[in-house]
């Protein structure tokens, strides 16, 4: 069933919906002025989860029935919420506490003992009782998930996902904790996916970390007014390895498995798109892009100019990018890596590609298939500003 309302604000409706990844949905509920509490439905192998007790209204009565209905309730207090009969009634869900369910008031819904539970689908799963509540943790869908009242500060380690229970400021706030786990969800299947790929046939791609994309090998010339596409060869290779993985076609443009969603970046419908818009990426989704594509979302995303500067050196440093068109638009939006001069950079980049369009200029590659370029070592930063020094003019390109 078509799930309508996700990643968008429910009009009249206090609550709000996201769609984390095909298999997870926060419920965004306003506690109190400048807060909001977050609950998740996470979709089991054979059963779906409720973290939290939300109130139920009639919108996530509707996610719930699309996503086949919810088996255990993992709640974050000690007392029941206000609509936990409610949740019964509609569902038959069971609620699973650590403490002896004699000594908990949850009246009219059913409880599991956390010791007497099982849990399919989900793996390792242990429940801490802290001062506001509790913390669950457990391993589903190859992320370690901590979910409650303190599932810990930050993104985490690669590989884990921490779900908060509360998230403090306005709309702003909220969406940008959203966008986070939405990245956190999409960027260890890339990587995942990226190496089983790899298993089965060596590919020019790169996984760019927390974006959730694959780079892919496009060219090693180009001119400022290129358009960006993954052509003919590519979308082949790619539909041969990826339905040899098991993914099944949905459309030229999306593939799906039991563990993830695949998109292959749609050409672009103008030529005078404007590389800043960025592409289309559907959260939880992993999605194929050209290389220049990759820098240019990397640009975009929502990390200090450090951050990017970094991620830009590393992807240049294994695959070709139209730094010409970087230029451009950097000529336009210098704030992008405010504190990394324009100009310096630029020529650092430029160091940096000659290196990567001399081992791929005697190998030809036409497609994916071939092994990806590895600098001897890591790219080196680009050399401190001397204060004497204003710098040249203009990025030197090679062979100027």
């Amino acid at each position: 069933m078509k799930l309508p309302f996700l990643g968008a604000t429910l009009k009249r409706r206090p609550t709000r919906i996201f769609r984390l990844s095909e298999h997870a949905y926060a419920l965004a509920c306003p506690a109190e002025r400048h807060c909001w509490t977050l609950h998740y439905l996470l979709r089991g192998t054979y059963g779906n989860y409720l973290l939290g007790d939300p109130p139920l209204d009639d919108d996530l009565s509707f996610v719930g029935e699309g996503i086949g209905g919810i088996a255990k309730v993992l709640p974050f207090a000690p007392t029941p919420g206000p609509d936990a009969a409610r949740w019964f009634s509609r569902f038959g869900c069971r609620w699973v506490i650590p403490e002896n369910p004699d000594d908990i008031p949850f009246g009219a819904v059913p409880m599991d003992a956390f010791e007497r539970s099982t849990f399919t689908g989900l793996r390792g799963v242990r429940c801490e009782s802290v001062d506001a509540g509790y913390v669950w943790r457990f391993r589903w869908r190859g992320l370690t998930v901590s979910a409650g009242v303190s599932p810990g500060s930050g993104p985490g380690p690669r590989g884990s996902l921490r779900l908060p229970h509360q998230v403090f400021g306005r709309d702003g706030d909220l969406d940008r904790a959203i966008v986070s786990l939405q990245t956190s969800l999409s960027t260890a299947a890339a990587s995942d996916c990226l190496a089983a790929l790899n298993a089965s046939r060596p590919t020019l791609c790169v996984a760019v970390d927390d974006l959730g994309l694959i780079a892919c090998y496009d060219d090693i010339q180009f001119e400022r007014n290129d358009i960006d596409i993954i052509g003919p060869t590519q979308r082949r290779e790619l539909d041969e390895l990826l339905t040899g993985l098991g993914f099944e076609r949905v459309n030229p443009h999306c593939y799906r498995s039991h563990a993830a969603v695949v998109r292959i970046v749609e050409p672009p419908r103008t030529q005078l798109n404007e590389p800043l818009n960025g592409v289309e990426l559907e959260p939880g989704a992993i999605t194929f892009v050209t290389a220049t594509q990759a820098a240019f979302e990397i640009l975009l995303a929502p990390w200090t100019p450090d951050r990017r500067v970094d991620e830009l050196r590393r992807l240049v440093a294994l695959l070709p990018v139209n730094l010409r068109k970087i230029d451009t638009v950097l000529k336009r939006r210098p704030e992008l890596l405010e504190g990394h001069p324009r100009e310096r950079l630029m020529a650092h980049l430029w160091g940096l590609q000659e290196d990567t369009v001399a081992y791929y200029k005697p190998r030809k590659p036409r497609g994916l298939y071939g092994r990806l370029f590895r600098p001897e070592r890591e790219p080196a930063d680009e050399e401190a500003p001397d204060p004497d020094d204003e710098g040249p003019e203009i990025a030197r390109e090679p062979g100027h």
